[in-house]
């Protein structure tokens, strides 16, 4: 199994491991594409609150991450939208 392949692996466990709000609001924004502002309408949030789960879901992810001797995904490889650059 290649390096990027068992990051991979380690970063579906780790949000799987995230809070259910934290882990719905990064999947929409990393892995859909949908800006905060969309996060948060399709949600019912403000999007203070939206921005908030993307911090907390992010710190949490990268902790998880960490211990488990991964790296967490580098976030300027990413656009505003969530997309990979």
């Amino acid at each position: 199994m290649s390096s990027a392949q068992l990051d991979s692996d380690a970063t579906l466990r780790a949000m799987l491991q995230l809070a259910a709000g934290d882990r719905a609001t990064l999947a929409l924004i990393y892995f859909h594409g949908h800006t905060q502002a969309e996060v948060a309408t399709e949600l019912g949030l403000s999007r203070s609150e939206v921005g908030r789960r993307v911090s907390r879901g992010l710190l949490d992810l990268g902790e998880r991450l960490h211990r488990v001797g991964r790296d967490a995904p580098k976030r300027s490889t990413w656009t505003r939208r969530g997309r990979k650059r």
